[in-house]
């Protein structure tokens, strides 16, 4: 139960932020998350309530829309870095750091 309100909520979160296009509904977000396994493509981590985040692919601001072949799922964490590189700059800054680390 606590599971269907949160895609409900997190679909009413998305499509609120939407001027036009495709209107995504929470059961297309359950089956995102369960072709994804609720495993982030990013970090391979296991996705809980409390660590899961939606993420556009082609991010709206860059003309993505709200289709449900451009929503991933991914960690909050890797969201969050998302926000400032793409993915290839993200896994490129994150093998640098495990060289470093070494």
């Amino acid at each position: 139960l606590r599971t269907n309100r949160y895609f409900y909520h997190r679909a009413s979160i998305v499509n609120r932020k939407l001027k036009t296009g495709h209107r995504i509904t929470a059961r297309e977000l359950w089956s995102i998350a369960k072709r994804q396994r609720l495993i982030c493509p990013l970090t391979g981590r296991k996705l809980t309530i409390e660590s899961i985040s939606i993420d556009h692919i082609i991010p709206i601001s860059n003309g993505g829309t709200n289709h449900p072949s451009n929503i991933r799922f991914v960690d909050y964490h890797a969201n969050l870095a998302l926000a400032h590189f793409g993915d290839a700059a993200l896994i490129e800054l994150a093998k640098d750091i495990v060289k470093t680390c070494k």
